[in-house]
């Protein structure tokens, strides 16, 4: 398994085996075939009510095969968490997919997940940290609009020898201003929800920002 985080299905359903399932099922099988050489694909298949509009993003620093392996398997829980919904977003350590009936496409997705990652440590001076994640996650944010594949990393002196390595990524469909926003949002997230934690993520269907004391990036 490639770290399954969490899941969220819009509660319509359509009934087994209908035009949007098959429509649905279509869409996994081209975002399969195309992130063999992009890590971000959306599109939509079918025609009228049964068209399904989605996207696959698997986060920076992710092989090819190892992206693929997460998409497939975050296609394969929807049909199981989320038989017959017109809406979902699956949230991967690696990847997130999202699908609909309706066009998203621009639209920030408020459904929002915070993370310490596992085994973090607490900081001997938490107050000190959160000013310098702040620091180090604000000019991450700046910097991923202005960026072609709207993605930056970069790090900042903690103390000492110390340094605080941090990813901030957003999906492409969006504008330089909504993604900004959406990171400044997770950023408020996490200093709200990981205050002095060493390590931490904030993960939505349209943004990741990731932070640890290691480079964990290449």
């Amino acid at each position: 398994m490639h770290g399954s985080l969490d899941f969220h299905c819009i509660i319509d359903e359509t009934t087994p085996n209908d035009s949007f399932d098959k429509s649905s099922k279509e869409l996994f099988g081209y975002f399969n075939y195309e992130l063999a050489r992009n890590d971000f694909v959306l599109g939509s298949k079918g025609h009228g009510l049964d068209q399904a509009y989605g996207y696959a993003h698997c986060y920076y620093g992710v092989y090819a095969k190892d992206c693929q392996t997460c998409m497939a398997e975050a296609a394969n829980e929807s049909i199981e968490r989320c038989p017959y919904r017109k809406q979902a977003v699956m949230l991967y350590e690696n990847c997130v997919l999202k699908y609909s009936d309706v066009s998203f496409f621009g639209i920030v997705d408020e459904y929002q997940l915070s993370r310490v990652l596992p085994r973090a440590e607490n900081s001997s001076s938490p107050e000190e940290f959160n000013a310098k994640k702040k620091q180090l996650l604000g000019n991450l944010s700046g910097q991923v609009s202005r960026t072609p594949r709207f993605m930056a990393t970069g790090d900042f002196p903690v103390d000492g020898s110390t340094k605080l390595y941090g990813l901030a990524q957003c999906t492409r469909d969006l504008s330089s201003l909504v993604c900004q926003k959406c990171l400044d949002g997770a950023i408020s997230k996490n200093q709200a929800s990981c205050t002095g934690k060493l390590g931490a993520r904030v993960l939505t269907a349209s943004s990741i920002m990731r932070y640890q004391v290691y480079k964990f990036y290449n």
